[in-house]
């Protein structure tokens, strides 16, 4: 499967995707490590969840309700990438955004 790279901020990761026509190649480098591959696909997870988070939260204070799924694999080189499909990868994981009132507590939760 092929792959290109992109960038969250200044952290570039591996998004996994079907080659369509001729693969161009990207523009980053992101050089495979066998001893990191854990860390990396830890790494790549909280940047992914974070970038998520700051973009779609605010939406539930508009009623958006969202299950997001994406999955994190590394193969046998130690390259990580964010797989194409959510539910094959070493790691999955699912974002749930759930709305919530304008201001004020969310239920469930005790006022301070």
């Amino acid at each position: 499967m092929a792959s290109y790279a992109t960038k969250i901020g200044e952290t570039a990761l591996l998004i996994e995707a079907p080659a369509s026509g001729a693969f161009a190649k990207s523009e980053l480098e992101i050089t495979p490590d066998k001893s990191k591959a854990i860390v990396n696909c830890i790494d790549i997870i909280k940047h992914v969840a974070r970038h998520m988070v700051k973009e779609i939260g605010p939406m539930t204070r508009g009623g958006l309700a969202a299950d997001i799924a994406f999955a994190v694999r590394a193969d046998g080189n130690g390259l990580v990438m964010v797989s194409q499909d959510a539910t094959e990868g070493q790691f999955q994981v699912t974002l749930k955004f759930v709305p919530r009132r304008p201001s004020g507590p969310r239920p469930g939760n005790k006022p301070a």
